[in-house]
């Protein structure tokens, strides 16, 4: 396995952007530590590529790793400017254990502004990149890499204008799942499922809000202070017409919600409906070319400003795992039902028997 270049303070790698050059940047992601034995999985980076492919379409395993032991690193492409390399042994100075290994990641070096004081930040990436955070690609990549580091329990190196900077993401952080199918299952189908598992499952109370008269209704061109008789008696012809047709067409429902109270640990809520924008891992299925129905398990504990926080407090963490434990259940036995596929709340694909 080789060894680790020292990560350079100034990368001498460059790319042409228009009429000037650009810099890139290393990151390192860390995987392992003193409780693997010091293996180094050949699985490693496929399990990495397949996570690409999850989120950036064109990803492509253009290097595949030699055997374990073997010198010849892999590569996976993300896109015509990034690469990631690996896996190696841990470089001089790098802060992870001594029997981690550590992939290469090769991307435009892509700044904007400083984080807005008091926004949220639960990834640590304002913290760490307290100079300006990435935007375009590298923003994208790194965000790819929190979630691939939270996944796989890693660690990440980040190239910060202030030097490299070690972040290391909650993995429980995120429990929120998604089971997407081409089966629908109605709202009766759906909450005799979940009961089987807990009895408390019941259907969501309609909150829908008060949002103006329908677009039918909504006058067209200037605003009109005063109506006269003409206009006051062309708009209620139309809200005549638009109460007969409501009354004689069919109620189609498009979605609907099931709700878990679990009192001090907060509220699990099951969205049903028709997804518009599947994720890349569900998408190169042949079944979702003929529509996705998304059945979405979310998390609101009682506070959910400790969501925005890197480092909650005590008491969400435990309502958290609790939480997770029972959304897991309700997710595998959504999936043992309508099949297709299941991702966290990164869109990462999660295979069914892991929940």
């Amino acid at each position: 396995m080789p060894a680790l270049r020292p990560l350079p303070a100034e990368p001498d790698d460059t790319l042409h952007a228009g009429a000037g050059r650009q810099r890139r940047v290393r990151h390192l992601l860390v995987l392992g530590g003193a409780d693997d034995g010091g293996e180094i999985a050949r699985d490693d980076l496929l399990d990495l590529a397949e996570l690409a492919a999850s989120r950036f379409p064109s990803a492509t395993l253009t290097t595949e790793p030699g055997p374990v032991g073997d010198v010849a690193p892999g590569i996976v492409t993300l896109s015509r400017h990034t690469t990631l390399v690996g896996p190696y042994g841990p470089g001089a100075g790098l802060r992870a254990p001594s029997t981690a290994h550590v992939v290469d990641v090769l991307v435009p070096r892509e700044r904007g502004e400083r984080a807005l004081a008091g926004s949220g930040d639960p990834d640590g990436l304002s913290r760490v990149f307290d100079a300006g955070l990435p935007v375009r690609e590298e923003a994208r990549v790194v965000a790819w890499l929190v979630d691939v580091a939270r996944r796989l329990h890693g660690t990440l190196v980040l190239a910060t204008d202030a030097g490299p900077a070690t972040l290391t993401p909650d993995p429980d952080a995120h429990v929120d799942l998604t089971v997407h199918s081409d089966v629908w299952l109605d709202p009766e189908a759906a909450l005799a499922t979940l009961r089987t598992l807990d009895a408390r499952v019941v259907y969501a109370p309609d909150g829908s809000d008060w949002g103006g008269p329908p677009d039918e209704l909504r006058l067209r061109g200037p605003a009109i202070s005063v109506l006269d008789d003409a206009a006051r008696a062309a708009l209620h012809d139309e809200a005549d017409t638009f109460d007969i047709r409501t009354l004689t067409t069919p109620e189609q429902r498009t979605g609907y919600a099931l709700h878990l109270d679990l009192g001090d640990d907060g509220l699990v809520a099951v969205e049903i409906g028709g997804e518009e924008s599947p994720p890349t891992s569900v998408t190169r299925n042949g079944w979702a070319a003929d529509g996705v129905v998304a059945y979405r398990v979310r998390w609101f504990p009682i506070d959910d400003l400790e969501l925005l926080e890197e480092n909650p407090d005590p008491g969400h963490r435990i309502a958290r795992t609790r939480a997770a434990e029972r959304m897991g259940q309700l997710a595998r036995a959504l999936h043992d039902a309508v099949g297709g596929v299941v991702t966290d709340a990164a869109d990462l694909p999660v295979h069914p028997e892991d929940l």
